[in-house]
Formats: C-alpha cells, sequence, structure tokens
C-alpha cells in the first residue's frame, strides 16, 4: 500500500480548543465512534458543516460487529468520506480525535490484517478525491460528532439528515459550532 502523504505533520490541538469551521468554500466532517462492547454494537457519529458552522448533513449509523476501538475509529473515518461523497459536499477536511488513525491514513503505515484493509479504503477515497485532508482534533471538538456517535448505539436503524439536524444534539451544536 503507497502512503498518503498529504500536509505531512499531524498538528495537536490542544484540550481547550473549540471545533472551528473550514475555509471559505470548502466543509468539514467530523467523525467518532463509540463502542457497546456487551452488544457487540459499534455508534458511528458524522457530522458535515460549512464554512460558517451551518450543519449541512449528519448521520448516525449502528453497525453489528465486535470491532476493536481502533478498527472502529478508521470505520467512522471510511463512513465520512463515503457520506460526503454521496451528499457531494466538497472540497472536504475530516477531523477525527483518533490520532493513531490520523498518523496511519497520512502515512500508510497499517499493516495488521483488518485494520490494513479498512485504512487502505480509506487512502484509496482520498486518492481517487482531491481536495480531501484528515487532521487530528481533540476530543473537545470532536463532541458533536461523538454525542452522534453514542445516540447510534441505541438506534434500531440508520439516520442520515440532510441540511437538518436531529433536536437532542442540537444543544451540543449551539455550544460547539458558530453558525
Amino acid at each position: 500500500m503507497r502512503p498518503l502523504r498529504r500536509e505531512g505533520v499531524v498538528h495537536v490541538v490542544p484540550r481547550d480548543v473549540k471545533w472551528q469551521p473550514p475555509t471559505e468554500g470548502h466543509y468539514k466532517v467530523n467523525c467518532d465512534a463509540s463502542l457497546d462492547v456487551q452488544n457487540q454494537v459499534v455508534g458511528i457519529g458524522l457530522i458535515i458543516c460549512d464554512s460558517f458552522g451551518l450543519v449541512m448533513a449528519a448521520a448516525a449509523q449502528r453497525i453489528r460487529a465486535s470491532y476493536s476501538p481502533l478498527i472502529a475509529e478508521v470505520v467512522a473515518v471510511l463512513h465520512g468520506v463515503d457520506f460526503a461523497v454521496n451528499t457531494g459536499l466538497w472540497p472536504l477536511l475530516i477531523e477525527t480525535d483518533a490520532l493513531r488513525v490520523v498518523n496511519m491514513v497520512k502515512t500508510g503505515s497499517a499493516s495488521a490484517v483488518g485494520i490494513g484493509l479498512v485504512v487502505g479504503d480509506v487512502i484509496a477515497h482520498l486518492r481517487n478525491s482531491s481536495g480531501v485532508s484528515v487532521m487530528f482534533v481533540s476530543g473537545k471538538a470532536n463532541y458533536v460528532a461523538h454525542t452522534i456517535s453514542k445516540l447510534a448505539l441505541g438506534l434500531t436503524e440508520d439516520r442520515f439528515w440532510i441540511e437538518e439536524h436531529r433536536l437532542c444534539v442540537e444543544r451540543y451544536i449551539l455550544d460547539e459550532y458558530p453558525g
């Protein structure tokens, strides 16, 4: 697998930094995963905002699987890229609070069976798409995606919102997002 080299170095964002909108004309997807190990369920939370901080799309997906936390986070990034492609929201900045995932995607260094294949899928998606970058952010800056991933654990079917958002996460959006 050939490494994806974009922006080279991963910058760690201090814990007290809140979410920031992307540059004008770009979109940002924040991705997160939550696990319910006992019930073998993974919750995926995605939220896409524009440069004004307005919510353009969100998704809460429930996957029946017993993934490791690392694989769950890689899958969340993969779902984030797919969701952005399917909604046509481009160019794109992908943010996750999983630093290992960001480093694996940027360097192509995931060689473990299972995770290497998923990271390879993420890298392939990114190579086929211009104007995409992946960045690490603090958990605080990724709080809304985390909240949606927790919500997803209790769903019976996947939920997708386009240019709207669920009221149960509205207060978190208002606290974190300037839009």
